[in-house]
């Protein structure tokens, strides 16, 4: 007997530009848009994927890294896009160019052909961003990127995933070193702003013994303020040692493809 799709990879994830491929046997979606249209479809046909056979881009948020290819790569290919109200005001300009826009309200599920999506709110400096629960066959994937803090909303969403595509945006002493203004750093460590690598390990060891997880992605890492290296002897190494397969995303490069498991 075939084995059931459910699969994802991280097509680019960086401060430049992030996006999300995730595949069942009826669906084919994108999370975020933040690559060109150039760049998400070569990077599609990397994997094996024709950017046609995109059937909806769910959008988290958005700031321009999550959506600045959203308008063309949507009107080339006539591909829906999903996102809330508050996403679209802010960027309504963008999101008005897009050839097929469906709502969707931040704390109901929804569903694109076999997978059912559950959206959650997020503390982040954008309009109601959200983080996502993807469930497929009684298969979990949780995508949370643009974190601020870990709210209690965010582990109870994702106990029990079995996959994760999860920010390790900095290292809280190359960003305070770093040559950042102070305004912006204050930013990224904000409340609103980014988790820092030893907030993305203490999430993973928080939801571990909850969850069946196999199999984790780190992506948005700040290519000023942190280190495959540092994500790897952190994170990494929890994850490693327990068992679970992981990954660290590339701005330039797109990720390994894991089955949901």
């Amino acid at each position: 007997m075939k084995k059931p799709t459910f699969r994802f990879c991280v097509l680019g994830g960086g401060s430049k530009g992030n996006s999300t491929f995730v595949e069942s046997e009826k669906t084919r979606l994108l999370i975020d848009a933040g690559l060109s249209c150039k760049q998400l479809t070569l990077r599609l046909r990397e994997v094996g994927v024709e950017p046609e056979t995109i059937e909806g881009i769910v959008i988290t948020h958005e700031h321009r890294d999550h959506v600045q290819g959203v308008n063309v790569f949507a009107k080339k290919y006539h591909t829906p896009v999903y996102l809330n109200k508050a996403a679209y005001e802010a960027r309504k300009p963008l999101f008005n160019k897009a050839a097929i826009t469906r709502f969707f309200h931040s704390s109901e599920d929804f569903e694109i052909n076999d997978m059912l999506i559950s959206p959650f709110s997020i503390p982040h400096d954008a309009e109601d961003p959200i983080g996502l629960v993807l469930t497929h066959q009684g298969k979990r994937l949780g995508v949370v990127s643009d974190l601020g803090y870990v709210t209690r909303l965010v582990r109870e969403r994702l106990r029990g995933v079995n996959s994760l595509v999860l920010e390790s945006n900095h290292d809280v002493e190359m960003l305070l070193e770093g040559p950042y203004p102070w305004a912006l750093k204050q930013r990224v460590k904000g409340k609103n702003g980014h988790l820092s690598n030893e907030e993305s390990q203490k999430l993973l060891e928080e939801i571990f013994s909850s969850s069946q997880l196999k199999g984790v992605i780190f992506t948005h890492l700040s290519e000023m303020n942190n280190a495959v290296e540092l994500v790897s002897a952190s994170a990494g190494k929890f994850l490693e040692e327990k068992g679970v397969c992981f990954d660290i995303a590339s701005q330039n490069a797109v990720s390994r493809m894991m089955d949901v498991s």
